[in-house]
C-alpha cells in the first residue's frame, strides 16, 4: 500500500497531530521531535499525509499549520491531562535551554502558544531554570515573552516591568544574535511606551538587514504598531500603507484579536489625518472583531473612538453616550493605557463647552493620570493641557512657558510630529502675545522644517498657516541628495532597490509602490511582471480596484510617457485607488518597465514636483536593474558559454502579466526577488524517500548559492525559511558546507 495515499490512522493522529494541535499558528518539525520523541522521518511522513488530505497547510518544508481551526480544536481535546502536562514540561525544557542563535524557539513562544495562564506558568518556570543556569540570552528572551503574555492579559504595568528587565539583560550583552531575536519586542513595547521614533528606527534597521518577518500573531501586531509609528513620525502615507497591507494577513478566524488590533490601528491613523468617515468604518470592524471579548481592552477603547469621531462630526449626543459607556467599562481594566490622546482631547472639549459636562470626568483628573503613566507621549500632551488650564485661570506667563517647554521636551523624545508642533504653535502664539517676535520666529522655523516632511494634503488645518512651501522643496532635494550618497556605500543591489522604492514612497507621499518590468514578445512590450513591491499583497493586486492601474502601467511601458491620475472613477471595491503616479524605467530610450505608486486613503496629492523627484529615482533604479541583468548574464555565460539566450533580457523576473490576466508574484517589504529554483530533470523515474527528496532539494539550492546560507541570495532566502531552521535540517540530513 502506498503510505502517502493511505488515510491517517488513529495512532498517527494521537502520535503527531494531537500534540501539534497545542501550537497556535505554524509549528516546526523540530518542536514535534522534541515533544513527541518520534523519529523525524516518521513525523515528516505523517505531516505530509495530513497535508495531502487537506488537514495541514505547509508553510515551507519544515513548518506546517492546521487548515481548519475546528479540526485543530478536536485534536487538542483528545489530549489527556497527563499528556498536556508532559508536553508543557518538555516545552519548559526547550525554552529554558534556548541557544543564543536559535531564532525558532523565540518564535515558538512569541506567537505559537495561545495566550493562557497555563502558558504563562510555562514561561515563568522556564525563566527560573534559565536564571539558575545563568543563561543570559534565554533569560532576556523569556522576560520579553512573559511581558508579551502579560500585555495580552491587560497587565500593562507588569508587562512593561518585564520588558525593561529583559532589556537590561540585552544591554548587558554584546551578542548581536540576542539583539536581533528581541527586535519584535523592542519594536512593540517602544510603541506602547510612546517612543515612536525608536520603534521606527528598529523597524527600518531590520528592513535594511533583509530579514524575513514571520507572520505569526505577535509579529503581525508589531508590524501594525510600526505602521502607526511611521505615521506619527511624519511618514503618514507609508504608515497607512503598512497597516493596510498587514490587515490583509490578519483576517484569520482563529485569531480575531490581531485583526481587531490592526483595524483599531487603522482607525486611529485615519483619525490622525482627519479621514473621519473612513475611520468610523474601521472602528466598527475593530469592535466586531473584538466582540468575543466585550470587556477586553480593544472593545473598550472602541467606545472612546466612537465618542471622539461623533464629537468631530458635531454629534454631541452620541459622543456623550459612547463616552459614558467607555467610562463605565474602563474600570474593568484600570491599567489600560493606550499611547493616544483621544481622552484628553475630549476632556478639553468639555472644558471649552463644546461638549456637555459628564459626571466623574475632568481634564484635571485625566492630566494627573497621564503624568503618572511614565509614557513620554502622554506626559507631553498632559503638560500642554495643563498649560491650557493655567492660561484659562490667568496664571503667570512664566509658569505657562515652563509647561509648554516641558511639553516640547517630552514630545521631542517621542517623535510625534503633529502633536509636537501643536505645542510649538501654542508656544509661538504665547511669544507673539508677549511681543517676543524673535523667539516666535525661531520656533516657527523649526515647525516649518518638520511640516515639510509631511504630505501637504494631510497637515491639520490648525498647522497649515505655519507651512512654508519652499521648505518642502528643500526637504525633497535634501532627501534625493542623501539617497544618491547612500547608494554609493551599499553593496547589495536588492537593498538598494528596496530602499529606492521605499524612499520614493516617502518623498512623494505614497502609500504603496511597485516596480514592474516589461516582458517582450516580438519586440512588442505587451505585458509586464512584478519585480519588487512595497506595502502590496497578492490579494490587493488582484482586486478590481487595481484594473485601472493595470491598464495605466501597461500604457506607460508601451508609450514611455509619464502618468499622473488624481481623479479616478469610484470602484466597486471597499478601498479604491484615489490617485496614482507611474513613470517609465528607460534604458537607451526604451521603456524596460515602470515605477508605480498610489494612494487609497491620503487625498489626491501627486504633483509635477513629484514627477521631477520620481524621475531621479527611476534613473537610479534603471541603472541598478541593468547592473543586475549584466551580472546574471555574465554568470550564465561562465556556467554555459555555448547556451543561446531567448526571450526577454529580463526573463528571470516573475510570470508575465498582460491585460486582465494579472497573476503577479508579490514580493513585499520583507521579501526579495526571484525565488524560483528548479531541481534538475531526472532521466529515470524513481521513487525517493521524503528524507532524500528534502536532502536533494537543499543540496541543489546550496549549489545555486555557492554554499551561501544567510543573507541576500542565500539558500535560506531561496527556500523561504529561517537560516537557523536550515542549519538544523542540514545537520539532521548530514549535509556539510564550508559556509
Amino acid at each position: 500500500m502506498n503510505p502517502i495515499a493511505a488515510p491517517l490512522t488513529e495512532s498517527q493522529i494521537n502520535a503527531v497531530l494531537a500534540p501539534a494541535s497545542i501550537f497556535k499558528d505554524d509549528f516546526s518539525i523540530d518542536w514535534l521531535i522534541h515533544i513527541t520523541g518520534k523519529k523525524p522521518s516518521n513525523i515528516l511522513e505523517i505531516l505530509e499525509i495530513a497535508t495531502i488530505h487537506g488537514i495541514l497547510i505547509k508553510s515551507d518544508f519544515s513548518h506546517f499549520r492546521f487548515s481548519n481551526p475546528g479540526v485543530q480544536t478536536k485534536f487538542k481535546k483528545s489530549l489527556r491531562v497527563d499528556q498536556i502536562t508532559s508536553i508543557h514540561k518538555k516545552l519548559t525544557d526547550l525554552l529554558s535551554n534556548n541557544k543564543t542563535d536559535d531564532k525558532e524557539t523565540p518564535r515558538l513562544i512569541s506567537g505559537y502558544l495561545p495566550e493562557t495562564d497555563n502558558d504563562l506558568k510555562i514561561l515563568k518556570n522556564a525563566l527560573e531554570r534559565a536564571k539558575k543556569r545563568k543563561n543570559t540570552s534565554a533569560t532576556a528572551v523569556l522576560q520579553m515573552h512573559i511581558a508579551k503574555n502579560e500585555w495580552y492579559h491587560a497587565n500593562y504595568g507588569k508587562a512593561l516591568d518585564r520588558f525593561q528587565a529583559g532589556m537590561r539583560e540585552v544591554n548587558s550583552s554584546d551578542d548581536p544574535a540576542l539583539f536581533r531575536s528581541t527586535r519584535v519586542f523592542r519594536l512593540f513595547f517602544n510603541f506602547w511606551q510612546g517612543n515612536f521614533s525608536k520603534a521606527v528606527a528598529i523597524h527600518a534597521d531590520n528592513m535594511l538587514k533583509t530579514e524575513a518577518i514571520p507572520h505569526d500573531s505577535f509579529h503581525l501586531m508589531a508590524e501594525s504598531a510600526a505602521g502607526i509609528c511611521y505615521l506619527m513620525t511624519g511618514e503618514m502615507a507609508r504608515g497607512i500603507g503598512m497597516i493596510n497591507a498587514i490587515g490583509s494577513r490578519c483576517c484569520k478566524p482563529s485569531d480575531p484579536f490581531v485583526d481587531a488590533f490592526n483595524k483599531m490601528m487603522m482607525a486611529c491613523s485615519l483619525i490622525d489625518i482627519y479621514r473621519i468617515n473612513e475611520s468610523f468604518g474601521y472602528i466598527q470592524q475593530a469592535a466586531k472583531a473584538s466582540s468575543n471579548k466585550p470587556q477586553g481592552p480593544i472593545s473598550i477603547y472602541c467606545h472612546l473612538l466612537y465618542a471622539y469621531v461623533h464629537y468631530i462630526n458635531k454629534n454631541s449626543q452620541l459622543a456623550i453616550k459612547y463616552l459614558k459607556k467607555f467610562l463605565s467599562l474602563r474600570t474593568l481594566v484600570p491599567q489600560m493605557v493606550w499611547p493616544f490622546a483621544h481622552m484628553l482631547k475630549l476632556c478639553q472639549a468639555i472644558e471649552l463647552g463644546h461638549l456637555p459636562p459628564v459626571d466623574g470626568i475632568s481634564l484635571r483628573k485625566e492630566i494627573e493620570c497621564s503624568l503618572k503613566t511614565k509614557n513620554p507621549f502622554l506626559i507631553g500632551i498632559a503638560l500642554r493641557y495643563e498649560a491650557f488650564l493655567q492660561q484659562k485661570n490667568q496664571a503667570s506667563p512664566k509658569n505657562i512657558y515652563r509647561l509648554l517647554r516641558e511639553s516640547v521636551k517630552w514630545l521631542e523624545k517621542t517623535g510625534h510630529l503633529i502633536e509636537l508642533n501643536r505645542t510649538r504653535h501654542i508656544l509661538i502664539n504665547q511669544y507673539l502675545l508677549d511681543g517676543k517676535k524673535t523667539m516666535a520666529k525661531q520656533i516657527q522655523r523649526s515647525v516649518a522644517v518638520d511640516l515639510s516632511k509631511i504630505p501637504q494634503s494631510v497637515i491639520p488645518e490648525d498647522l497649515k498657516p505655519l507651512v512654508e512651501k519652499e521648505s518642502a522643496h528643500e526637504h525633497q532635494r535634501h532627501c534625493l541628495f542623501s539617497l544618491s550618497e547612500w547608494i554609493m556605500e551599499i553593496e547589495s543591489d536588492n537593498i538598494i532597490i528596496y530602499q529606492l522604492l521605499n524612499d520614493a514612497c516617502r518623498i512623494i507621499g505614497a502609500e504603496r509602490g511597485a516596480i514592474f518590468l516589461a516582458v517582450d514578445s516580438n519586440d512588442d512590450a505587451s505585458g509586464f511582471s512584478l519585480f519588487f513591491s512595497n506595502n502590496m499583497t497578492d490579494a490587493q493586486l488582484m482586486e478590481p480596484a487595481f484594473d485601472f492601474a493595470n491598464k495605466t502601467i501597461q500604457a506607460v511601458i508601451q508609450t514611455g510617457k509619464n502618468a499622473i491620475k488624481t481623479k479616478i472613477s469610484a470602484s466597486a471595491t471597499k478601498e479604491p485607488i484615489t490617485s496614482l503616479i507611474c513613470l517609465p524605467l528607460k534604458l537607451k530610450g526604451k521603456a524596460i518597465g515602470a515605477i508605480y505608486h498610489d494612494n487609497r486613503f491620503i487625498p489626491p496629492a501627486f504633483t509635477d514636483e513629484n514627477v521631477t523627484a520620481l524621475k531621479y529615482v527611476a534613473a537610479l533604479m534603471t541603472l541598478v536593474i541593468e547592473k543586475q541583468r549584466l551580472a546574471r548574464k555574465l554568470e550564465t555565460g561562465k556556467k554555459n558559454a555555448d547556451q543561446p539566450s531567448s526571450g526577454s533580457s529580463f526573463k528571470n523576473t516573475p510570470d508575465k502579466i498582460s491585460g486582465q490576466n494579472f497573476k503577479p508574484k508579490t514580493i513585499d517589504n520583507t521579501s526579495k526577488i526571484n525565488r524560483n529554483t528548479r531541481a534538475p530533470k531526472k532521466e529515470k523515474k524513481t521513487v525517493l524517500s521524503l528524507k532524500n527528496v528534502e536532502r536533494n532539494h537543499i543540496m541543489e539550492t546550496l549549489k545555486l548559492t555557492g554554499g551561501k546560507i544567510r543573507g541576500t541570495g542565500g539558500a535560506a532566502e531561496l527556500l523561504d525559511i529561517h537560516p537557523s531552521t536550515l542549519y538544523s535540517r542540514m545537520n539532521k540530513l548530514g549535509i556539510r558546507t564550508k559556509n
